[in-house]
């Protein structure tokens, strides 16, 4: 549940480049940040 919640906030991010920053400081940046990084490559 954790796993599918965190990439449901990185996809999310993804798409709103503009809340990216803001979502990912809201939850785990660190995790937040490299699976952003890699799915959205």
């Amino acid at each position: 549940m954790g796993i599918n919640m965190e990439l449901v906030l990185v996809l999310y991010c993804c798409n709103n480049l503009r809340l990216f920053t803001r979502c990912c400081w809201s939850t785990a940046a660190g995790i937040c940040f490299h699976s952003a990084r890699r799915l959205c490559d």
